[in-house]
């Protein structure tokens, strides 16, 4: 096994090529806060950009502001940070939240791209966001990493071990990753588009809400939950 898991290693490149072309949907702003009294989550949406706000390390609170490429204000830091400043404002409820608290970084851009890769070549398989990256709207990415690890581990003992050969083996991971990935794929590309949700999907969505086992098939669908025990991590909050 050392051997064989050797030779594997040996054979590793370094360059990964995406086997679709990447897309760049959502852009965001953030920035750390201190003092921010609200201790919980909040979400909010305004038209085409959410505001969240989420409790981190040292106290502290990121908020990250996120548009559309079409909304993204001019270049440079100034420019930046007036366009952050300005659109948390506009949102009641968020400048309520943030009343009395101070702003401690300086507003950090990112643009997340989606791109889906080949999952394996000569000496080198990849998993979770390195061979499927997604943007964090739909909240799939760590869901997504357990998955492809279970899935990865089994592929390799049975290619490591002898009872396939490897390229059979990391061939079937590859299957199982795009028959579980490609729909989920779609949909968070369509939902980083940051457009306003349709009447037909609100009243789904209320339908839903409405109905016990319905609401839990639909949290364990959107987190990647096979089973309702699965999301006993959720707690209380969900």
């Amino acid at each position: 096994m050392s051997s064989t898991t050797g030779d594997f290693t040996r054979r590793a490149t370094v360059e990964f090529r995406p086997s679709a072309p990447t897309t760049t949907r959502a852009r965001s702003l953030y920035g750390y806060w201190s003092g921010v009294a609200e201790r919980g989550v909040r979400v909010v949406f305004r038209g085409r950009r959410g505001i969240s706000l989420w409790p981190t390390n040292d106290a502290l609170t990121v908020v990250s502001l996120v548009f559309p490429p079409e909304e993204a204000p001019g270049p440079g830091r100034s420019a930046q940070a007036g366009f952050y400043a300005s659109s948390l404002r506009e949102v009641p409820e968020v400048e309520q939240a943030l009343a009395g608290a101070e702003l401690v970084s300086t507003p950090r851009a990112a643009a997340v791209r989606n791109a889906r890769r080949r999952a394996h070549g000569p000496g080198w398989v990849l998993a979770g966001d390195a061979g499927h990256h997604k943007d964090p709207v739909s909240a799939q990415g760590i869901s997504d990493a357990f998955a492809d690890a279970a899935v990865l581990a089994d592929a390799l003992h049975a290619g490591l071990s002898g009872s396939a050969g490897l390229d059979e083996a990391l061939a079937g991971y590859t299957a199982t990753r795009d028959a579980q990935r490609l729909e989920a794929f779609a949909y968070t590309c369509e939902q980083a588009e940051l457009r306003p949700f349709g009447a037909d999907f609100l009243n789904d969505l209320a339908r839903t809400a409405a109905d016990e086992q319905a609401a839990q098939a639909f949290l364990n669908t959107f987190v990647g939950c096979d089973a309702p025990s699965d999301a006993g991590w959720l707690g209380d909050s969900h």
